[in-house]
């Protein structure tokens, strides 16, 4: 058994794209080959349009590895969006960021989730 933490909102990992200007983050990228890891359309999701719902679009894969027997919890709503703002959100947005993504991860899997894995 493995326990795993999905991100259900938005995919916003292009939004990250700025971070380039900082030589630790630009170095990280060119030494991990992120471009080729996880290719272009990825790297630029939510940029330009918002960023598809993942937890609508691999709502099937969170519940087979949940179906499978896995610990399975909310990781967050919004990855980009909490990583970014958390130090400046009021209490209200942080209610509703983990109140979207608990009711849309209840949604999927048909139960409460146990655990949750925030990154601050």
């Amino acid at each position: 058994m493995a326990s795993f933490f999905f991100s259900v909102g938005p995919d916003n990992m292009g939004r990250h794209l700025w971070r380039l200007f900082r030589p630790a983050f630009l170095y990280k990228m060119l030494r991990t080959r992120a471009a080729g890891l996880y290719g272009w359309d990825i790297l630029l999701k939510g940029t330009f349009r918002p960023g598809p719902v993942i937890g609508e679009r691999l709502a099937g894969i969170i519940r087979s590895v949940s179906d499978a027997g896995h610990e399975v919890g909310l990781h967050e709503w919004d990855h980009h969006d909490w990583q970014a703002h958390i130090d400046t959100m009021s209490i209200n947005a942080i209610h509703s960021h983990i109140k979207r993504g608990v009711e849309l991860f209840r949604q999927i899997t048909g139960r409460e989730g146990r655990v949750s894995c925030q990154a601050v």
